[in-house]
């Protein structure tokens, strides 16, 4: 099963990129450890590795494509409806 999903944020696509793309700027806003992967296939963690995964696509300062692995979600996120 795949879930895709794509949201609007309100920021310039080069301050989210900023966030995304840096470990400690991320750490920074989420008060939780990470690592960055720096190129496409390279591995990345967020959220003190509550989140995993692989960056695909990095267009600096535009766009910024991440695999996703969320393991440590806990058992009752996947029975949450969508909204």
């Amino acid at each position: 099963m795949s879930i895709k999903q794509q949201v609007r944020i309100p920021a310039s696509p080069a301050q989210v990129y900023a966030v995304l793309a840096d470990a400690d700027a991320l750490s920074a806003l989420s008060g939780m450890p990470g690592m960055a992967g720096r190129s496409a296939g390279e591995e990345f963690s967020a959220f003190d590795g509550h989140v995993t995964g692989r960056q695909i696509e990095l267009v600096p300062g535009e766009r910024l494509r991440k695999g996703h692995l969320a393991p440590a979600l806990p058992r009752h996120a996947a029975r949450r409806p969508a909204r």
